[in-house]
């Protein structure tokens, strides 16, 4: 009877296809504005999301307690592959699309900048600026040495702080608060990722 309990226990400490699904609907503001981030475009901000959503529900052995980060890690991952950044580090989608520099729907024009950043440039940007990944970390994810992560973000940092006119520091901050969606507008909502 006791090892029965202990197994349920046990089983309820891990991560559930429900809990997923109430994690991206519960954060759906900012996991979509993270994604926003890193794809530019609207319809593969979408797919991000969804991919992301359902690579969640089939993991196995995600603790409870970790589940909100692996679903940003998710977003993360499946960014990078949808980017396929490894072959277009240089590159940027708003290069093609939003040439004249504009922000996609949704996104405030300050956020342009970043958003504005060659594709290596502004996932390291994010994910160590913003999601606090370390530099190891950014190297494993993106496959590429430390020293093109350490250049990548030295570019960034330049590049907003010449066109923002701020510290980069108080950029990061204003960042954070508008990726955690306070404050956010009704039209956030409207976004589903699943």
């Amino acid at each position: 009877m006791e090892k029965h309990s202990i197994e349920r226990n046990t089983l309820s400490q891990y991560a559930t296809a429900e809990d997923f699904h109430r994690i991206f609907d519960q954060d759906n503001c900012s996991l979509h504005r993270l994604s926003q981030l890193l794809m530019v475009v609207e319809d593969m901000t979408e797919r991000c999301g969804r991919s992301a959503l359902e690579e969640c529900i089939t993991a196995s052995g995600v603790l409870i307690t970790f589940a909100a980060s692996w679903a940003r890690r998710s977003i993360v991952t499946n960014a990078i592959r949808l980017t396929d950044i490894g072959k277009n580090p240089d590159s940027s989608h708003i290069d093609s699309v939003f040439g004249n520099g504009a922000s996609p729907a949704g996104v405030p024009a300050a956020f342009g900048n970043v958003i504005a950043l060659h594709n290596l440039q502004r996932f390291v940007f994010v994910m160590s600026a913003l999601e606090q990944y370390t530099d190891h970390e950014c190297s494993i994810l993106l496959r590429c040495s430390h020293r093109d992560i350490c250049e990548a973000r030295t570019r960034a940092f330049r590049y907003l702080e010449e066109t923002c006119g701020a510290c980069v520091k108080e950029y990061v901050s204003t960042l954070q608060v508008w990726l955690a969606c306070s404050g956010d507008s009704g039209r956030d909502q409207e976004h589903t990722t699943a």
